[in-house]
């Protein structure tokens, strides 16, 4: 009897042990370790102006390379801790790259309630945006003047759990 109850506690133990979670303790046993996964910003930008066909797919991968040191840079304590959160701004850059006057402008979700660690977040988010600036000159295809884009930032939310 005493067989079955202690066999799942062992093999347990042993797949815990191989996954790399469990630590020798100075006690009898193994005891876990408690690590905090590394904090993670992802980022994703949506082109809100007409590009007339103009490919911006370059240009928007520079400027998220662009983002990242600036963003990681300017990490809030709050996501360092591990809190979650969704940032989204709208930046209008002129054809030189540089963001207009008056942008970036925080976008608030209907029904989202603003806590601290989101104003950090969303604090963090614009100050990454203007410190990487200027992006750049536009492609020389586009005719425009401006380009208005969304940016999110998705603090320490895996990859396709945006939703």
């Amino acid at each position: 009897m005493i067989v079955r109850n202690v066999l799942p506690t062992f093999l347990v133990a042993v797949a815990l042990a191989i996954a790399g979670t469990l630590t020798p303790s100075s006690g009898p046993g193994l005891q876990q370790e408690a690590k905090s996964p590394a904090p993670h910003v992802g980022l994703a930008v949506e082109i809100l102006s007409k590009t007339n066909g103009t490919d911006f797919s370059r240009y928007i991968t520079h400027l998220i390379e662009s983002l990242k040191p600036s963003i990681s840079a300017h990490l809030p304590e709050s996501a360092e801790s591990g809190k979650k959160g969704i940032v989204t701004l709208q930046i209008q850059l002129q054809k030189d790259g540089s963001i207009a006057e008056g942008y970036p402008v925080a976008i608030t979700q209907p029904g989202i309630q603003t806590s601290t660690a989101y104003k950090e977040m969303e604090a963090a988010s614009i100050t990454a945006v203007r410190t990487a600036a200027p992006y750049g000159p536009m492609p020389e295809a586009f005719s425009g003047s401006i380009l208005m884009l969304k940016i999110h930032f998705f603090f320490n939310i895996p990859p396709g759990r945006a939703n």
